[in-house]
């Protein structure tokens, strides 16, 4: 009998071959993407732009006893000529920054007209103190081109700042902690009379919705006739992904006097809560706990509310089911 020599280990390494080349072209075609992607990034980030900087700007260490009697813009408005690698350098690195303004190091200079009075060349002070940092960038004009102070004797305090607004974040979002300003605190200028009915400085109203990734911007404040420094405070809203989660959850009863029996009914509750995506696996159990406080209450039966805490500190309690319990003590 004649035995030919089987075929089928041949066959495997010819479709396996088969294969490999039939991913060739996707490959190729794949990293010629790539490469024209990073010559067409490059290229454009080679040439030269003109464009606008928005940089809001502080007065800061005003002559004591001397406050400004106008509000000042929010910010100046630079025109600059750059190449996008030096746009791209200055937006990682420096958008947003305040541009302050020292104000009793620029009255002891010539820009001042009179004791009540100081004229601010913005070209000049922005060559000296913005474009030294940021050389890759040239000036072409600023608007306002000038700013003029004028003071008085009045006084000034520090007061909170607080968010006026309405935040609707899209179904698996949600905020991470509550909504952040920077700063915190402006300082209020005005007469005795003035100071004494302002408590807080509100922001202007701020309403944003479907909100699924992290924010910030700069707002506004309302302050009216009011002069306040700054006239705006940057908003930060750290926004996460989470995923509902359900969890039966035993009671446990607190500060029960000693001899006392306690019966929860029922003993146990349904809790419904977010867990951040990031912490789905990795949160250590029990995520969550429920307790009722017998603190006030001595003996006999009723119903007590059903208090659940997050343990991890990450949660966000949603619903407890039920909210309130029966409870009976027993001697």
């Amino acid at each position: 009998m004649k035995i030919e020599p089987s075929n089928s280990g041949s066959r495997e390494g010819a479709s396996g071959k088969t294969k490999v080349r039939d991913r060739r072209p996707f490959i190729i075609f794949f990293f010629c993407l790539v490469l024209a992607s990073a010559i067409w990034l490059l290229i454009s980030l080679s040439k030269e732009y003109r464009y606008e900087l928005i940089l809001p700007i502080s007065l800061e260490n005003l002559p004591k006893g001397k406050v400004p009697l106008e509000q000042l813009p929010h910010h100046l408005t630079v025109e600059v000529n750059a190449t996008g690698f030096a746009l791209l350098s200055y937006s990682l690195r420096s958008k947003g920054k305040l541009f302050s303004l020292d104000v009793r190091a620029l009255a002891g200079s010539a820009m001042v007209s009179d004791t009540d009075r100081l004229v601010l060349p913005m070209e000049s002070l922005l060559q000296d103190q913005f474009f030294t940092d940021h050389s890759d960038l040239q000036f072409s004009r600023v608007r306002p081109a000038q700013l003029t102070l004028s003071f008085s004797g009045s006084k000034s305090k520090r007061v909170p700042v607080r968010f006026i607004g309405s935040l609707r974040f899209a179904p698996d979002c949600d905020a991470l902690t509550a909504p952040h300003l920077t700063p915190d605190s402006v300082t209020v200028f005005g007469s005795d009379l003035d100071l004494q009915s302002i408590a807080c400085v509100n922001t202007n109203p701020v309403a944003l919705n479907t909100i699924s990734q992290s924010v910030q911007q700069r707002v506004p404040l309302a302050i009216g006739k009011l002069v306040v420094q700054p006239a705006e405070v940057l908003l930060d809203i750290p926004v996460q992904r989470y995923t509902g989660q359900s969890e039966e959850v035993t009671i446990h009863p607190i500060h029960v006097s000693e001899g006392i029996h306690v019966r929860l009914l029922p003993a146990s509750v349904l809790v419904n809560y977010r867990l951040p995506l990031y912490q789905q696996n990795k949160a250590v159990r029990p995520i969550v706990k429920a307790e009722v406080d017998f603190k006030d209450v001595k003996t006999g039966s009723g119903k007590l509310k059903v208090l659940v805490l997050d343990v991890t500190g990450q949660a966000k309690i949603m619903k407890a089911d039920p909210v309130y319990i029966d409870y009976i003590m027993i001697r």
